[in-house]
């Protein structure tokens, strides 16, 4: 005859694994349904308007930002930037700061790309 802890423990472990269910089942569909974007940024015409790959010593996404620090910030083109989308721009001494909206990420990921040898 089953006694109260047998009943207790047997519902706990039923509970466990039918919770362990669920959230196999929620993390399936949650990876499932999201699909990956294919960024068609070029970075080339960035970098060029940042003063080259040369000139570029950092870069880093942060929200709708891209802040990126330089060698020399008077070589950036402002006019070229904002031709490419980029809202505006803050200069500061060795540093611009890009306002980019929600591109921010894939255009420092597209930089980040082209950069690279």
């Amino acid at each position: 005859m089953l006694t109260n802890i047998d009943v207790t423990e047997t519902i706990i472990i039923a509970t466990v694994t039918l919770a362990i269910i669920l959230l196999g089942v929620f993390l399936y569909i949650l990876l499932r349904s999201r699909k990956v974007k294919k960024i068609t940024i070029d970075g080339k015409p960035y970098i060029a308007a940042l003063g080259g790959k040369s000139n570029i010593m950092s870069l880093q996404a942060n929200y709708s930002r891209v802040s990126v620090l330089l060698h020399e910030a008077a070589l950036i083109d402002a006019e070229a930037l904002k031709v490419l989308g980029v809202v505006s721009i803050i200069k500061m001494t060795g540093k611009v700061v890009m306002l980019c909206g929600d591109q921010a990420r894939d255009i420092a990921y597209a930089i980040e790309m082209a950069i690279k040898p």
